[in-house]
Parts: C-alpha cells; sequence; structure tokens
C-alpha cells in the first residue's frame, strides 16, 4: 500500500518505522530528512544540491552559531522555499542559508538532533511530515502585526490561479487556526499564496531581466536580500506583478491595477522616510525605477533614483575610490546602479549628471587608480554590460551638452572650446574594446553603447543634423553592429537604438532598429522608445532644421535604460 503524505500507509497500518541516524549533513538533520551523505566536488550532499538549498557541511556537533533558535529560523526558511515550488523550475534559484559554507564545519557545540531514515514520500513539496493533530501550514498563516509588514501581504489581490498554479490541497473549511490569533479569512491565505507565487517569478523569470548582465555573484546577494521580509521583498513582488500583468494585458498600464497602486502607494509610505538610509531602502528603490521601466518607461523615475543617490551618496563620502573598495558586494552594486542610472537620466533630463565628479574620479581612462581594468570593484560590465570608461564617456558627452546649452544661451559659445573638450572623449571612444572574459552579448552590448556615445558625441559637436557626413558614417557602423544584437542586448541598450534611430535619414537603417524593437513586446520600455522614435521621425521639419529628439526626450520624460 502507498504511503500518504503525513508519513502513514493506508487505514489502520502503523506508522513505518526509520532508523535514527547522527551522520549527514546539517542541512538535512535541521529538516529531518535523509542525507544520502554523498558530497560533490565542494563538499556539498546531492540531497542538498537536487534541491537547490546550501549545504552547511558535516559534523558530530552542531556549531556554536547553530543555536536551537537558528536551526528554527533555518528550517522555517526551507520550507517556504520548498513551498514555492523552486525545486521545479529548470532554472530555478539557489536558497543561501548562510554566508560562507567553511563557517558551518567550524566550532563543534552540541550535539544537534537525529533525523529519520526512511521513506518520505514527496519530499520536495510536503511542508512537513504532519504527526497526528491538526496541520498548521507554515507560511500560510497572516502575520498579524500592524507595522510596516503589513505592505508585504495587501489586502487586494487579483492574480488568476487555477489548480496548476497552487501546488497544495487546501481544505479551506477545516484549515486549523492557532489559538491566540484574530480570525482571517479565505482573502488571507490567497494574498500569501500570490506573494509566494510573485516570488516565485521574481527570482525564476524577474530578476534575470531586470539585471541582465550582472555577475552571478551579484544576483545571488540580491535573491539572498529577499529571503526576509522588508522593503526590498515587498518591491520584487510588485515588480513580478508588473511583469505578469504586461503579460497577460500588454496594451494596459499594469500600474493602474487597483492591486498596484495599493503595493505602489503603501511601497512609497514606506521608502519615503528621510531619517531611514540602508541597504533594504535602497535595493527597494532600484527596484522601483524597474518596476516604471518594465510598465513603460515613464513614470516619476527621478523621486525614486533620488532616494538611491542620497544612499550612495553616503556609502562614497569623500573618497569614492576606497570607499568602493571597502563596500560590501551589495552595496558597490548599489553605487555602480545608480552611476549608471544617473549617467543615462542625464540623457532625458539634458542636464550634467549628478556623479559627474564620481564617475570621473571611478572611470576616467585618463585618472589612475581603481579604473584599472583589472579591478572587479571597477567593472561596470558585471552591472549593466558596458565597460566603465564609455560609461566615463557618456556622462562627459552629457556634460558637454549641458556646457554647450548654457555657452549659447549666454551667447559665448567658443567651436574651438568645443572641440578641445570634445578630443579626450572621441580618444576613448576610438579605441577598441578591452579584452574582458566576459560573454559575447556581454562585449556586444558594450560595443553597441560605445558606437552609440560617439553618435551622441558628434550630434553635440555637429548638431542634430543627420546628413553631416561624419554623423552618417558613425550612425551606419553602429547600426550594423546593432542588426546582430539579442533580446538581452536590445532591451539594454535602448539609449543606443533610440539615439541612432533619431538621427538618420535611412529609412532602411531605421528600419532595422524599429524592427528590432518592435519584436521585443510590451513588457519593459522598448515599445515606449519605438513610439517616441516614430514621433521624432514623422515630425516635419525642413532641411535646414536639427532633428528634435532631445525636446521631444525631455517632454516625454523616457528613461532610456
Amino acid at each position: 500500500m502507498p504511503l500518504i503524505r503525513n508519513g502513514r500507509t493506508g487505514p489502520g497500518a502503523p506508522k513505518a518505522k526509520g532508523t535514527r541516524a547522527k551522520s549527514g549533513c546539517y542541512t538535512c538533520r535541521i529538516r529531518r530528512k535523509k542525507c544520502d551523505e554523498a558530497r560533490d566536488d565542494n563538499g556539498h550532499c546531492h540531497t542538498c544540491v537536487r534541491l537547490k538549498v546550501q549545504c552547511l557541511g558535516f559534523g558530530d556537533k552542531r556549531p556554536k552559531w547553530l543555536s536551537k533558535g537558528k536551526c528554527d529560523e533555518i528550517l522555517s526558511k526551507i520550507k517556504r522555499f520548498l513551498a514555492g515550488g523552486s525545486v521545479l523550475a529548470p532554472e530555478a534559484s539557489y536558497l543561501i542559508l548562510r554566508d560562507g559554507d567553511s563557517e558551518a564545519a567550524s566550532s563543534p557545540g552540541d550535539p544537534l538532533e537525529p533525523y529519520d531514515v526512511g521513506f518520505l514520500p514527496y519530499e520536495d513539496l510536503v511542508l512537513d511530515d504532519f504527526g497526528p493533530g491538526p496541520v498548521e501550514l507554515e507560511g500560510f498563516i497572516r502575520t498579524w502585526s500592524r507595522g510596516r509588514q503589513d505592505l508585504l501581504l495587501p489586502q487586494s489581490p487579483s492574480l488568476s490561479y487555477n489548480a496548476s498554479t497552487i501546488p497544495y490541497d487546501l481544505d479551506l473549511e477545516n484549515l486549523y487556526v492557532p489559538p491566540n490569533l484574530p480570525p482571517f479569512s479565505i482573502m488571507d491565505i490567497e494574498s500569501t499564496l500570490i506573494d509566494v507565487e510573485l516570488d516565485r517569478r521574481y527570482t525564476d523569470m524577474v530578476v534575470g531581466m531586470q539585471y541582465q548582465f550582472s555577475d552571478e555573484g551579484t544576483r545571488t546577494e540580491i535573491l539572498h536580500s529577499i529571503q526576509s521580509p522588508g522593503r526590498h521583498q515587498a518591491s520584487t513582488r510588485l515588480l513580478a506583478f508588473i511583469h505578469e500583468r504586461r503579460h497577460s494585458s500588454p496594451l494596459s498600464i499594469a500600474l493602474e491595477d487597483e492591486s498596484a497602486q495599493s503595493r505602489y502607494s503603501e511601497l512609497m509610505a514606506a521608502l519615503n522616510d528621510p531619517h531611514s538610509y540602508d541597504d533594504d531602502q535602497a535595493m527597494a528603490s532600484l527596484t522601483m525605477i524597474s518596476t516604471l521601466l518594465f510598465d513603460g518607461g515613464r513614470g516619476n523615475w527621478q523621486l525614486w533614483l533620488n532616494m538611491v543617490a542620497k544612499y550612495a551618496h553616503i556609502l562614497l563620502g569623500t573618497s569614492p575610490q576606497i570607499a568602493l573598495m571597502r563596500c560590501n558586494k551589495k552595496q558597490a552594486f548599489l553605487i555602480k546602479a545608480c552611476i549608471w542610472f544617473d549617467v543615462l537620466a542625464s540623457v532625458t533630463t539634458q542636464t550634467e549628471p549628478s556623479f559627474l565628479h564620481v564617475t570621473r574620479a571611478l572611470f576616467s581612462p585618463y585618472a589612475s587608480g581603481i579604473s584599472d581594468i583589472n579591478n572587479p570593484d571597477s567593472d561596470m560590465m558585471t552591472v549593466m554590460g558596458c565597460e566603465s570608461r564609455v560609461v566615463w564617456a557618456i556622462a562627459e558627452v552629457s556634460a558637454l551638452a549641458a556646457w554647450k546649452q548654457q555657452e549659447i544661451d549666454e551667447g559665448r559659445l567658443s567651436t574651438m572650446k568645443l572641440v578641445q573638450r570634445a578630443e579626450p572623449i572621441f580618444r576613448c571612444l576610438n579605441e577598441p574594446l578591452n579584452a574582458y572574459g566576459h560573454p559575447d552579448s556581454r562585449n556586444l552590448c558594450s560595443e553597441v553603447f560605445r558606437m552609440a556615445a560617439r553618435v551622441y558625441l558628434l550630434s553635440v559637436l555637429n548638431g542634430d543634423f543627420p546628413n553631416a557626413e561624419d554623423l552618417k558614417k558613425a550612425v551606419r557602423e553602429a547600426v550594423q553592429l546593432m542588426a546582430d544584437a539579442d533580446n538581452a542586448v536590445v532591451r539594454s541598450t535602448v539609449f543606443a537604438f533610440f539615439v541612432c534611430g533619431c538621427l538618420t535619414n535611412d529609412e532602411g537603417l531605421r528600419g532595422i532598429l524599429c524592427d528590432q524593437l518592435r519584436r521585443e513586446g510590451s513588457v519593459g520600455n522598448c515599445a515606449a522608445v519605438l513610439e517616441l522614435l516614430e514621433q521624432v521621425c514623422t515630425d516635419p521639419r525642413g532641411k535646414q532644421e536639427p532633428v528634435p529628439w532631445r525636446r521631444a526626450l525631455r517632454k516625454g520624460n523616457l528613461l532610456l535604460v
């Protein structure tokens, strides 16, 4: 007779006996599950590898850091992770339980409780081995604190579900409610189920689109940071919600949904705290920018960028080079991501980048120090797929454009001085790509940015006149490179697609760019970039008039990220 979920056989049959064991890895012993004790090249047991859960190592006695409370915390985290069905996804995430595997086997303390050896059916899916009596579903009882954590579980979910979406059979009528908790409704359980599904969507799909060219270590750090309740976790759930809605309703603005508005408003209230600047707030604000980008690219992204910028300035202090090297991995990512958004935001706002002095100190090819290409702390390639020196060049072009406009407004523009200021930028952009060991798509992405930065610079020198010979040549060379771009490159380099598309009169070249943007669909800002590009190009103007792409971009407030 087959085993059932609670570990018993059919009616009247005794529970299958299993021997008790004191070996096995700490993770399996915390779970009270059988450990195969077979280790891979990294010393991780095959059971943990299969479940995509960090193996905490082996030992006869529990380490001192692994207290009873810590064991309970780890067990709860594993249950939530497995309950989300992550082990079933082909590209599922990896659950981090503790930073530094080697620390797990040190400092022996008290013996860890043994686990049961024996068949445990549905091991990948069950939340626990339920014994006699009522069943308390871990993770399905709402947290009743009325503080800020309420924003993690909004009252108005609207995602649709079917039997295949929810991996458990819930008897809602007979669901056990622990004592001393206020009554709750079916809506509370449904809201929690939605958050489980949003966490899974973000982990398995969205984070890879949000930070397409980030390195594996950075993504692991990001996923680690949303394991605990907080503002960053809430923001990633909103982003996953927007991603789902843009797929199901491509022509609508997802943030107009009532549930999305509720989540957005609660995050706005929680994040807009002038006395709270920390990693969690900054990562959440960064994700809110991505939320607007996923939902078409418009909205008050300046608000969220300012929040990230305030924290980045605190981290940087007076010496960007020293600060960046001393930051942890997540803080270093925050700084570099903020710089990147700031640089591309300056193209839209047509102002000098706020972090121009930082960009010069960190990434200028003419400065010594951290800008060395072998220094991982300065590598912008693993943030957004753009060489550090190209990031510097785009920032300098925006600063040059702002300076030129100011000189024109004052009636004192010197063409010779303009050319002199542009010369070192040209010298930087004319150099070939550095020999990075990155994937081809990341190298292609950086080359697209380099070629588009040359087009951007020539538009400042010549004015926005597509028939200028050097500008025509630069656009043609850039488009030839962009014609081979895959989806990840197209989504990451919309700045290049917009600038090159606006600054050409060649319908064939523009058609290549428009077709690529059109194929990207509704998720992200490619559709909005295409719409604005076509608007600029259909605007009637004489041959002696410049292309009004700057005015259109500033008016549309579209962030080209």
